[in-house]
């Protein structure tokens, strides 16, 4: 049978989340200090991140990896250190694939012309970043493969294999409870060419990408 998580259970499995996070803030400030004390703060850039975020029943789940909601999709990033200014807050939305062509730039090395991600540095420096469509997708149980699309603050989420689609607008619904897709068409079907181009982009990449075979023992694992 399905799991049924009573609000008790929502709010332990909370508690358990706020622990860990006050752990690795220990852990960082721990590392931070040892950058201080050996003299290396000068020259080294701390950067605190996250590959997902964390589902606590927003919308009907949790854990991760079986939604493209915000709670999942909504990770930290933090940088510090030299040439990075304090307490400045950028509000245009980036993405991981940022944090390559940052982190080239930053340690003034040739940029990367493949990449598709923008460095942040001159947002961290100030200037005005353009803001661009952020793609994101999963891939949880198969028949359930899910893409979605965020631009000028409205989100749309598509399931592949069920042929449906959701929107969202996150000016006035950031905790995506109001499916607006039935009543926003033209913008839903604008949206959703964008994310279907992004689809097709990434699949003819995907084929070109050079092959290799598989260590023995990662073929015949089970996952």
């Amino acid at each position: 049978p399905k799991e049924r998580l009573l609000p008790q259970d929502v709010e332990g499995l909370r508690a358990l989340y706020d622990g860990e996070i006050h752990r690795v803030d220990r852990l960082v400030g721990g590392l931070t200090g040892q950058i201080e004390a050996h003299g290396l703060a000068d020259r080294t850039l701390v950067v605190l991140t996250s590959d997902h975020g964390q589902e606590f029943m927003e919308h009907g789940g949790y854990t991760y990896g079986h939604s493209l909601y915000d709670e999942v999709l909504q990770v930290p990033l933090i940088l510090a250190g030299p040439g990075i200014p304090t307490g400045e807050a950028v509000g245009t939305q980036v993405s991981l694939l940022d944090m390559a062509p940052t982190l080239v730039e930053i340690a003034g090395a040739a940029s990367l012309p493949e990449a598709e991600g923008q460095s942040l540095l001159p947002a961290l420096q100030g200037e005005t970043l353009e803001e661009k469509p952020i793609f994101s997708e999963s891939l949880y149980r198969v028949p359930q493969e899910l893409k979605a699309v965020r631009r000028d603050g409205l989100k749309l989420i598509f399931d592949i294999n069920g042929n449906q689609i959701e929107l969202y607008d996150l000016k006035i619904d950031p905790d995506e409870q109001q499916d607006m897709a039935a009543e926003a068409g033209d913008v839903a079907q604008t949206l959703l060419d964008e994310l279907l181009g992004w689809v097709a982009h990434t699949s003819q990449v995907g084929r070109e990408l050079p092959r290799s075979v598989p260590p023995q023992e990662f073929t015949e694992a089970v996952w």
